[in-house]
């Protein structure tokens, strides 16, 4: 697979994605959507919202 096909299919699954710009926490990912359910804690989701460590669906 090529890397504009990596890049492609990363766009296809991928609705968003917010990150820390200052550093913030030790996880500099913020939110995530995507364009398919996934399963967290035994419910389907498709938006995680990261707070440090913790994570909220």
């Amino acid at each position: 697979m090529s890397d504009e096909e990596k890049k492609s299919l990363i766009v296809c699954l991928i609705k968003e994605i917010q990150i820390y710009l200052d550093g913030g926490p030790k996880m500099p990912l913020k939110l995530a959507e995507f364009n398919f359910w996934i399963y967290i804690d035994g419910r389907e989701v498709r938006k995680v919202l990261w707070e440090g460590d913790i994570y909220d669906i």
